[in-house]
């Protein structure tokens, strides 16, 4: 067996992977929106828009895509009047488990 058959194995077991990660990211969004919702949700988070109304975070607020073979994101956003703050929250997505990598928040301030 030569080098070439090698490297190209080794070649496509590589994009067999990847292309697996990817399908797993995105097969996992749902289950990483409620794996967040349910940390989140006894939390109560309500955010108030400018007119001082109080909103209380929704499921449906829940934004997940996929940002790498095996990586999910979820963000959501929060109001506070004329600023509001996204909170993003990272998966490892394997086809056995999820679990949450990183979170990180970005505040947006007013113009």
């Amino acid at each position: 067996m030569g080098v070439r058959p090698i490297v190209r194995l080794t070649l496509l077991l590589v994009l067999l992977v990847l292309a697996g990660g990817y399908a797993t990211a995105f097969l996992s969004r749902d289950a990483c929106i409620d794996q967040a919702w349910s940390e989140l949700a006894p939390l109560g988070i309500r955010g108030h828009a400018l007119g001082g109304s109080d909103r209380p975070l929704l499921k449906s607020d829940l934004e997940a895509r996929v940002v790498g073979p095996f990586r999910v994101e979820v963000s959501y956003l929060v109001l506070d009047g004329l600023q509001s703050t996204v909170y993003a929250r990272r998966y490892e997505a394997l086809p056995w488990e999820r679990k949450k990598v990183s979170e990180e928040s970005h505040r947006i301030e007013a113009l």
